[in-house]
């Protein structure tokens, strides 16, 4: 797994190929090749300053 979050990391345009389905991960499900997708889209709200915010104000 951490292998494959590396290679994504390196190669962020693979997850665009992965939401668009012109690509799949050998050896994960469609569930959890779209939990990957939702974890690398958490990822990029965080980068962005769009993650909100943790407990009370």
């Amino acid at each position: 797994m951490q292998e494959l979050i590396s290679y994504l990391l390196k190669y962020p345009e693979v997850i665009k190929k992965l939401k668009s389905n012109e690509a799949s991960l050998i050896g994960f499900s469609p569930d959890e090749t779209q939990l990957i997708i939702e974890g690398f889209e958490g990822t990029e709200e965080v980068k962005r300053g769009n993650a909100g915010k943790w407990g009370p104000e």
